[in-house]
């Protein structure tokens, strides 16, 4: 993928503004046209970022302008983690047939950054899983040793729990994302 463009925020003028209203109006953001960033296009920015799991700051920077650029049509990332949440929200495994590999490996890879989960995206997907389960199941990280199945590459290990039962969960940027130990 090409170099995206400069960080933008509140108050920044230009072409790349005018991008960033574009983007954000094909996922479905209103944005406004105007090539200002102003109090319209925040909202939208605040909005995308809340929706993908970001970090919520109001400021385009590098991971913004990747998900937007991304060929992941508009929304999926989110679709996704919601479809994982929700399977995860009743001790379950997502069953991802209805989605194409390559759609889940981008959705999984957004949420990572190089062999690290984002901690934010991750504090956002726990906090989703317990929302769903009304405070009924939990993630929280665990150590690697603790696992006898490894994943070779970008991984995070955590605890599924639900009561008193815990259970092992590894997610990765993969096309199966996540894999019980």
């Amino acid at each position: 993928m090409a170099e995206p463009p400069h960080p933008v925020w509140l108050g920044s003028r230009g072409e790349d503004v005018q991008r960033l209203q574009s983007l954000l109006a094909q996922s479905g953001y209103a944005a406004g046209a105007s090539g200002v960033f102003d109090a319209r296009t925040y909202a939208a920015v605040v909005a995308f970022q809340r929706d993908h799991g970001m970090r919520v700051d109001g400021i385009v920077g590098r991971t913004m302008w990747n998900a937007l650029l991304s060929h992941t049509p508009a929304g999926r990332h989110n679709e996704i983690y919601e479809h994982a949440a929700t399977a995860l929200a009743v001790g379950q495994l997502p069953d991802f047939s209805g989605y194409t590999k390559t759609a889940v490996a981008e959705a999984f890879t957004a949420a990572f950054d190089g062999l690290n989960v984002r901690e934010d995206w991750l504090r956002w997907f726990s906090d989703r899983v317990r929302t769903l389960s009304d405070g009924k199941v939990t993630l929280e990280p665990a150590d690697k040793s603790e696992f006898t199945t490894r994943v070779k590459g970008a991984a995070v290990y955590l605890h599924l729990i639900q009561g008193d039962q815990r259970r092992r969960l590894i997610i990765g940027p993969y096309a199966a994302p996540l894999i019980t130990d």
